[in-house]
């Protein structure tokens, strides 16, 4: 009944505060264990039993403040329903598709929202907020699961969806050399999204200009301008800005 009625508390909590902010009352419910974990909750996982996984899974292994906004409202009762939670500890899971959430640093209690559950999320990690928003959002005529980290937003928008890629054991018995065990590595595509829909793109001067035909000129020379590398992320955003606002 103790767990049940904090749940309530806390669930109740989140419906009073703002989208990306909880109350210093909610975050200690947090802080105690009091995040949700009962059959009326979307955050009723909790993380798995370890799993000899050799690679990389996370984004980042560290934790970062964000918010999320679910597919649907915390309590099954629409009066009390909250679809936003914020000011909590996360980190991407980008191998099992899952947010996880540190509720109680002191005793390693993390829980997990499943990617399915959510519309999107931010983490506040570097000097801007990282925004994600769930692929199935957009229309694509390939399958992509999980989520497209939007890096340009406005009418051309310029995406990067995270994944990962299985490298198989190439272990060698007669020389005793190579990997043994199968490698999980991160990879990344990029995304232009325009109108709803979400195209594979391939960073290049040749398939920019083609993209931005309609204002060729005024991109080809911003590109020349200001030596924009299509292998930086952060100048092929910079360019993709300076599209949108012509």
């Amino acid at each position: 009944m103790y767990f049940l009625r904090l749940s309530f508390l806390l669930l109740l909590a989140y419906t009073t505060q703002a989208q990306n902010q909880l109350s210093d009352v909610s975050k200690e419910r947090i802080n105690m264990g009091g995040v949700p974990n009962n059959s009326t909750s979307v955050l009723w996982g909790q993380a798995g039993e370890s799993r000899t996984v050799v690679g990389e899974i996370y984004l980042d292994t560290l934790w970062h403040t964000g918010s999320v906004k679910l597919n649907q409202g915390l309590l099954a009762d629409k009066k009390t329903a909250s679809d936003s939670i914020g000011g909590i500890q996360m980190r991407y899971n980008i191998y099992e598709n899952e947010v996880e959430v540190l509720a109680n640093e002191a005793r390693r209690d993390i829980r997990v929202i499943p990617g399915n559950q959510l519309k999107y999320f931010t983490l506040n990690q570097g000097t801007q907020p990282m925004r994600f928003i769930n692929t199935r959002q957009f229309q694509t005529d390939e399958a992509v699961t999980g989520f497209y980290e939007l890096l340009t937003p406005g009418r051309l928008q310029l995406a990067k969806h995270h994944r990962t890629k299985t490298i198989k054991p190439n272990y060698n018995t007669a020389f005793g050399t190579g990997e043994k065990n199968a490698r999980i590595e991160l990879t990344s595509d990029y995304y232009v999204i325009s109108r709803g829909k979400a195209v594979r793109f391939s960073p290049g001067k040749k398939n920019i200009l083609a993209l931005m035909q309609d204002q060729q000129a005024a991109i080809e020379a911003y590109m020349k301008t200001n030596k924009i590398s299509f292998r930086d992320p952060s100048d092929l955003a910079k360019l993709f800005a300076y599209y949108n606002q012509l």
